[in-house]
């Protein structure tokens, strides 16, 4: 078939509602032209690993992509692609290589070069993972010398559930958005990243960017229970707390917004300890977000009054 029957063929199924055409992702020469905004650096990276624990696993690929992008959320141009292998000097579980591709083959004798890549994180002014809770801890396991960075999640900083999709994988997002890719390399990933954060949401019709940059730089505030009676347990978990057994505290603990931290401090006074017990919050902003290395300032409250002045 040649091109031009092939594109009377799409454009005759798209008059029809029988059917979702979805195009191969192909790498834009641009996606705005230059207006002579100012401009910021971005980074999107992605980490494939030997598995899920930052003690123990270890990157096998890191894939980043560096693009252009304004401060109300328009994306410019991409300007660099890296993807790089690394040996982790034992066999990549069965696993991990059928859901990565990624063989002992593949990376045998390879390693990061920790000054390219640190050098393009250096630059950014925002990184970018899909998962950025797993991968900026991985990052940070590579040495002390790691840019300190603000960072951003387009997994949880989005809110895609909202907007009526129902899944946050990438693959889905993209058939979502009309396009598909194949392959596992983790630039590929990035580059498929990118593009989601060029589109527009479903519903608010905001620029995915410009939500994700709102969301990354707004405060939230870890609040810990400590000395909570073992009795209250189901209650915690049934609200979405976490236990957290090593570290600075051997507590319970929840991450909120701002607009939450009041009545939740509220609710613990009252239901949990029956008195206005005296609670750690640590405060969380984009450069420390996601960090497992980071010391988050702490503030302690005890009253309502100490809840306001501390998200004001």
């Amino acid at each position: 078939m040649t091109e031009e029957a092939l594109k009377k063929a799409v454009d005759f199924l798209k008059l029809s509602k029988q059917y979702r055409l979805i195009k191969r992702y192909e790498k834009p020469a641009f996606y705005q032209p230059d207006d002579g905004t100012l401009k910021c650096i971005g980074v999107f990276l992605d980490v494939k690993t030997t598995g899920s624990l930052v003690s123990e696993d270890k990157i096998i690929e890191l894939g980043l992509v560096v693009f252009e992008y304004s401060d109300d959320g328009r994306l410019f141009r991409i300007l660099e692609e890296l993807n790089q292998y690394q040996d982790p000097d034992r066999a990549i579980p069965s696993n991990i290589t059928e859901l990565t591709g990624i063989t002992d083959a593949m990376v045998a004798g390879k390693q990061l070069d920790k000054k390219i890549v640190f050098g393009y994180l250096n630059q950014a002014d925002l990184i970018i993972a899909h998962q950025a809770a797993s991968c900026r801890p991985h990052l940070e396991a590579l040495g002390d010398d790691l840019p300190v960075k603000p960072w951003g999640c387009s997994l949880h900083e989005v809110p895609w559930s909202q907007e009526g999709l129902e899944s946050i994988k990438l693959e889905y997002l993209a058939y979502r958005y009309g396009f598909f890719y194949e392959g596992h390399r983790a630039s590929l990933n990035c580059l498929v990243g990118v593009h989601l954060l060029s589109q527009t949401l479903p519903r608010s019709q905001e620029l995915v960017l410009k939500v994700l940059l709102d969301n990354s730089r707004a405060l939230s505030f870890r609040l810990w229970v400590l000395g909570a009676p073992l009795t209250q347990k189901d209650i915690l978990q049934s609200r979405r707390y976490c236990w957290e057994s090593y570290g600075k505290y051997k507590a319970w603990f929840i991450e909120l917004s701002a607009q939450k931290l009041l009545s939740e401090c509220q609710y613990l006074w009252q239901e949990i300890y029956g008195y206005e017990a005296s609670l750690p919050v640590e405060v969380i902003e984009a450069k420390n977000r996601f960090s497992k290395k980071a010391v988050l300032p702490e503030y302690w409250v005890s009253n309502p009054f100490q809840v306001e002045a501390l998200i004001r």
